[in-house]
């Protein structure tokens, strides 16, 4: 989540354009991005903890995107299958992106192959280590 306000004192060593990061229980979601939005927020993103269903529901629920990663190793695309549910169950907008992909080798191309069985859209983009 982000939102927290900055000490603006002279001891504060952060760039004043770095991103604000707070943490939230689910339930407070709604009324922490409103929060956000009344103060100029433009960009949000939402980190939920892998495994935590009730969080990932709660925040897939009140997003306008949706970005779910994804390694390139078949245990890891197999492990996505409940974040591609709580997706579904949300009926939210969402993609796949791989992410720590080798730059070298077929396994982008093996990987966004299996991914074609999630029926989501998978991002263009790949980040590569």
């Amino acid at each position: 989540m982000i939102l927290k306000p900055r000490p603006q004192n002279a001891g504060d060593y952060r760039d004043k354009d770095a991103p604000v990061i707070t943490s939230a229980q689910s339930a407070r979601l709604p009324h922490v991005l409103k929060v956000a939005k009344e103060a100029g927020a433009k960009l949000i993103f939402i980190d939920t903890a892998p495994h935590a269903e009730k969080a990932a529901l709660d925040a897939a629920k009140i997003a306008d995107f949706v970005l779910i990663p994804s390694k390139s190793a078949l245990l890891d695309i197999m492990a996505i299958e409940a974040s591609v549910d709580i997706v579904r169950l949300a009926k939210a907008k969402a993609a796949i992106i791989l992410n720590t992909v080798p730059p070298r080798g077929k396994l982008e191309v093996e990987a966004r192959m299996a991914l074609k069985n999630y029926s989501l859209k998978v991002a263009p983009i790949t980040i590569h280590y």
